[in-house]
């Protein structure tokens, strides 16, 4: 799966952050989004998720004066870049220019921490579907 492609599906399964239920809306939708996927694209989305993490992790956000501020561990912060990540790639790349000033920026921030699920999905999707780890998942060669 091609970056595009993950903030696609992504992007596809943004809700009105005016929701009354805005975390548990959007993380239905985020839900259906990947359910609707094949395997081979569900294991593809995850394995972009954990890029992406990893590459915004690599510029030494730990570092950031937010970050220190804040007191947040390294969980807290993959938790924050879930949520980042889950309110789609515009949200996600204006962070990575300013940390401080996007998250002034967000409606309902607080929110962003409470969004560990979002990186779970893929596993837990793919858990139902088969009661096998997607950490398994070897696709079939397409040759």
């Amino acid at each position: 799966m091609t970056e595009d492609e993950f903030w696609k599906i992504v992007d596809s399964a943004l809700i009105d952050e005016a929701s009354p239920f805005f975390l548990e809306d959007h993380y239905l939708s985020y839900w259906n989004a990947l359910e609707a996927l094949p395997d081979k694209e569900l294991a593809g989305f995850a394995q972009m998720h954990s890029q992406v993490m990893q590459r915004a992790l690599a510029r030494n956000l730990p570092q950031a004066p937010f970050v220190l501020n804040q007191g947040w561990s390294d969980q807290d912060l993959q938790n924050l870049l879930t949520g980042l990540i889950s309110r789609g790639r515009k949200v996600f790349s204006d962070f990575l220019l300013d940390p401080e000033g996007a998250l002034q920026s967000i409606d309902r921030p607080s929110l962003l921490s409470k969004c560990e699920a979002f990186g779970y999905a893929p596993v837990a999707i793919y858990w139902e579907r088969t009661g096998k780890s997607l950490f398994d998942y070897v696709p079939a060669l397409d040759a």
